[in-house]
């Protein structure tokens, strides 16, 4: 069963999104401009908010995550 934290993956890919447009192409000579440029590239993604929908209850989430970290658990005590 993989642990699926699909808001998780969002905000990576919107990071990394501001990463490549904003932060790798730009000439960023100090915070300030680098600031200006984040700025400019965040508020028109704050202007067209579309909330998350969970498909999962909280239970499901809870259930999954605590499957994940006994896996986890049981996956680094067999290495030693």
């Amino acid at each position: 069963m993989t642990l699926k934290l699909a808001w998780i993956n969002q905000l990576e890919c919107w990071f990394a999104e501001l990463n490549l447009e904003q932060i790798q192409r730009g000439g960023h000579r100090s915070t300030a401009k680098l600031e200006t440029d984040k700025t400019a590239f965040i508020d028109p993604h704050n202007e067209i908010q579309k909330p998350y929908k969970w498909v999962k209850s909280a239970h499901e989430i809870l259930a999954s995550l605590k499957h994940f970290c006994q896996r986890t658990l049981q996956d680094l005590c067999d290495e030693f």
